[in-house]
């Protein structure tokens, strides 16, 4: 085993972890928004977010009106909340193919006798 089989084992470990992340804040999200009704201090710091960073965006220019209604829509706020899972599952990914290339290449066989 070398660094770069190491690299592609930590790839796949960290496609997994992403997956069963997803599916388990998916599940989560749907379990806390529908049947315990449970996510209104969630919505009031995402508000707070989107109220800040648009507040910071009209700031250094002018914007349309249709702008806000699309900042503070619905589907915005999916969008946003897909964009940090994607910041978030490229860390892990990185991070995991990083430590898998790591271990590979503390298993690598050396040849001492030269």
């Amino acid at each position: 085993m070398d660094a770069g089989v190491g690299a592609r084992i930590g790839l796949v470990v960290g496609l997994a972890l992403v997956a069963c992340l997803g599916v388990a804040w998916g599940v989560g999200g749907l379990v806390a928004r529908f049947g315990l009704h449970s996510l209104a201090g969630f919505d009031d710091q995402m508000t707070q977010v989107l109220k800040v960073g648009y507040d910071k965006t009209v700031a250094m220019n002018s914007l349309p009106p249709e702008f806000r209604r699309f900042w503070f829509s619905p589907e915005f706020r999916a969008g946003y909340v897909l964009a940090m899972f994607g910041v978030v599952s490229g860390i892990l990914l990185v991070m995991s193919t990083v430590g898998g290339a790591v271990g590979g290449f503390m298993r690598m066989r050396r040849n001492i006798s030269a």
